[in-house]
């Protein structure tokens, strides 16, 4: 039901299956569920229950006199925490659907719809990367078509990504790990300059 890993020094991951979490809560309502999941699952991260989450005008996460940056993502059963004492957290975790193929030319560039090809793990891990930096960055006003590029990289079943978001507010570069946990990918932002 939950899964917490140190990823490197300064850098956690936690997932909470949600089915399992509502069976053992009784919590069923799909919004209550995911607040619920999520204060229960940054809790056991902090090893600490008495912390406050808040959100800011962008509604970009926070935890209230923490050290740690934090991003949150759900997606049908699971429910993903990273926090990171080091550079801004951003995190996503996506089910490879096919109806990815429908909206591809919305969020990536000529380059990356070339690389991708029709591979639906690749699109769907090209998605939850440039959702993990728009989390990251934490601003409104990006087009993740021409603001935001992922490098290409090996088809495997975890590894590391490279992008960039590029706009009149930022240029930054981010180094991302991803996951391959079919039917589900997961990438999460590890480090930023």
């Amino acid at each position: 039901m939950l899964k917490i890993e140190e990823i490197r020094e300064g850098i956690r991951l936690g997932m909470l299956d949600l089915e399992l979490f509502s069976l053992k809560n009784s919590v069923t309502e799909k919004r209550d569920l995911e607040q619920k999941g999520a204060l229960f699952l940054i809790g056991e991260m902090l090893k600490n229950k008495e912390f406050k989450l808040c959100y800011n005008e962008v509604n970009k996460p926070y935890l209230e006199g923490e050290i740690e940056k934090i991003s949150i993502s759900h997606s049908h059963k699971w429910l993903v925490v990273n926090l990171n004492t080091q550079y801004e957290a951003g995190v996503d975790i996506e089910m490879v659907k096919e109806k990815i193929q429908n909206i591809k030319f919305k969020f990536l560039s000529e380059e990356e719809l070339n690389f991708a090809g029709n591979n639906l793990e690749i699109l769907t891990i090209l998605w939850a990367a440039k959702e993990a930096i728009y989390k990251a960055n934490g601003k409104r006003g990006v087009e993740f078509s021409s603001h935001i590029s992922i490098n290409p990289f090996e088809d495997t079943n975890e590894g590391i990504i490279n992008g960039k978001i590029e706009n009149k507010d930022a240029m930054k570069n981010f180094q991302l790990f991803f996951r391959k946990q079919l039917p589900y990918v997961l990438a999460f932002v590890i480090n930023e300059n």
